[in-house]
């Protein structure tokens, strides 16, 4: 896995967002490679309307202080899963929310589908309470 790591931090010396190219060696084809692209905001970030969260089960005694999205995700399910298992070990209190459900990801949801016998490609389009 190679990660490509870019931080914005804002004049002040704040930190603003964020860019991340993970990618594989895996090759889909002649000029793609197995990959993805993600975003973290600064939730104060001036450039981002962020609104939805409001709508998520998230634990009431924590802030959101930073937003992440991933671009197209179909596809790279299997990566995305690995990427955010490895994610949610170290950040523990950090969310993955697939836009258009009003579902979370934490990280004891994500371990328990990383230790499932049979790998689900659909897995991320799933209630993860009801897996």
């Amino acid at each position: 896995m190679h990660i490509d790591n870019y931080q914005h931090l804002t004049l002040e010396g704040d930190f603003s967002y964020r860019t991340l190219n993970i990618s594989t060696d895996k090759v889909l084809s002649e000029d793609s490679s197995h990959s993805l692209l993600m975003y973290v905001h600064s939730n104060s970030n001036p450039s981002i309307d962020f609104y939805y969260y409001n709508d998520l089960d998230l634990d009431n005694e924590l802030s959101l202080v930073q937003v992440g999205h991933i671009e197209e995700i179909f596809g790279v399910q299997h990566l995305l899963l690995d990427f955010v298992y490895e994610y949610l070990k170290v950040n523990q209190n950090d969310y993955l929310w697939i836009t258009d459900y009003d579902w979370v990801y934490g990280c004891e949801e994500i371990s328990k589908l990383k230790m499932m016998s049979s790998y689900d490609a659909n897995w991320c389009y799933k209630n993860p309470k009801e897996m």
